[in-house]
Parts: structure tokens; sequence; C-alpha cells
């Protein structure tokens, strides 16, 4: 994971907890390396965190956390946006109860599922969006941004796909949504 600009350490580790927490329920570890190097031949999604333009308070046009950039010759990367989950927080009703240390801490776990919903498109290899849980397409700043990750789960179609390639230890052919 690189980051554009510093994270507080809290909001760094909710952020890999998080997303780390979410992919426990479908059979995968993820491993947070600081360089491809330490990969050992294990398939690499950089993740990258850093300030991105979204529309300002008040705006109710829709804009992303996250964002899985895929090109032909290069490797995929997973993109989150500090901008973004900051936004996420700021419009959630929790802003008004929060210390300053559980503020951070929402930060970081927006992050984490933003993040945790961008490995799911790498490693379903779609594009498309589920109804409900982790991999659909639109979030309501409150659910993004509350502490307990009950919807933050991978559907039973996607965790189904998953334990397939468990079992089999291939991928199998690219999965996809009935409706985007």
């Amino acid at each position: 994971m690189t980051t554009t600009q510093e994270l507080p350490p809290l909001t760094r580790l909710a952020l890999m907890a998080e997303t780390q927490a979410i992919w426990n329920d479908g059979h995968v570890r993820l491993r947070w390396i600081a360089r491809d190097a330490d990969a050992d031949g294990a398939p690499v999604l950089p993740v990258l965190v850093m300030a991105r333009v979204v529309p300002p308070a008040g705006d109710d046009g829709p804009f992303t956390v996250g964002e899985l950039i895929r090109h032909e010759r290069a490797p995929a990367v997973a993109v989150a946006s500090i901008t973004g989950a900051r936004r996420i927080v700021d419009e959630s009703r929790f802003l008004l109860f929060d210390p300053p240390a559980t503020h951070e801490r929402r930060i970081g776990v927006v992050l984490g599922r933003a993040v945790a919903h961008e490995i799911g498109h790498y490693l379903l290899q779609t594009n498309t969006h589920a109804v409900d849980g982790l991999m659909r397409a639109r979030i309501h700043a409150e659910e993004f941004a509350d502490l307990r990750r009950g919807t933050f789960r991978l559907d039973k179609a996607a965790a189904a796909y998953m334990a397939a390639i468990a079992a089999t230890g291939t991928l199998a052919t690219p999965f996809s949504y009935e409706s985007n």
C-alpha cells in the first residue's frame, strides 16, 4: 500500500484491519507488502491511497471512494480516495459524537471498505455490481461510516465463486452479476 499523503497510524491500521476482516469471510488472506519483491510469487494488487477531487459537500452527485484501474499492458491498481473517505465521514451523523481517535478510525474503515470492494472486482474479475453486500455500487454515507460491518460481506454468489476457487486452486471464468 502506498499513500500520497501521511495517514495517521490509527487510520492506516483501521484500513488494513477492515479490509482483512471483510475478506476473511471469503477465505482470502491479504498480505500488506511494501515492495513487489516481497510478494514471493503471489499475485500483487497495488493499493494507492490518495487525495482525489470529489464534489463539494451539499452536491448530491455521485462520487467514488475507490476504483480499480485496469490497463491492458500494466497490472491493475486499486485506488482509494482519502478525500472521498473524509467526505463520507463528514456527511455521516457520527461526526457530531466522535472523539478525534474514533473519527480517524472511521476514515480508515471507510477506506478499508472501498479497498475491499476494489479487491472484489480484482478477484472476481468483474466490473459488475451486486444488489447487496460488499460488491454493491452505491452505499449511503451513514452505512459506509458505521463501524459495525454486518452489511459489508460478500453476497452468496460471490462467496460461492470464491469457495470454488479455494477448492480447485484455480481461477474460474470471470464472475458476473446478472445486472449492474
